[in-house]
């Protein structure tokens, strides 16, 4: 366990060290302004330790440009085809996991 409030909360919440990480990075990009300067902004206050995941969802500050972004994933998601959604799917698994077949399989199945 972790001394930071963020990674704590992280993986708490999230229930994985892995998919903990994967968020943190993501994380990271938006500080970098990946979403633009709102979500840059959330990003380096959670970062930073100035903020925290339970006030974030609390505040309603971020919430278009949160709303605005998961609209936007929708439709591109709703774009793909069920081959791009797998191979994707695969790719993010092996980005969080790892390349173990066994494992991402049976993340994947439920085995």
């Amino acid at each position: 366990m972790t001394d930071n409030p963020l990674d704590r909360d992280l993986e708490e919440m999230i229930g994985t060290p892995q998919l903990a990480d994967a968020v943190k990075r993501s994380l990271q990009r938006l500080k970098g302004g990946a979403a633009g300067p709102e979500l840059a902004e959330m990003a380096r206050e959670l970062l930073s330790g100035g903020t925290d995941l339970r006030s974030v969802a609390r505040t309603s500050a971020y919430a278009d440009p949160i709303s605005q972004g998961i609209q936007q994933y929708k439709r591109w998601e709703a774009d793909l085809s069920p081959d791009e959604r797998q191979r994707l799917m695969g790719d993010a698994q092996a980005a969080i996991y790892g390349d173990d077949e066994q494992t991402t399989e049976s993340r994947t199945t439920g085995l």
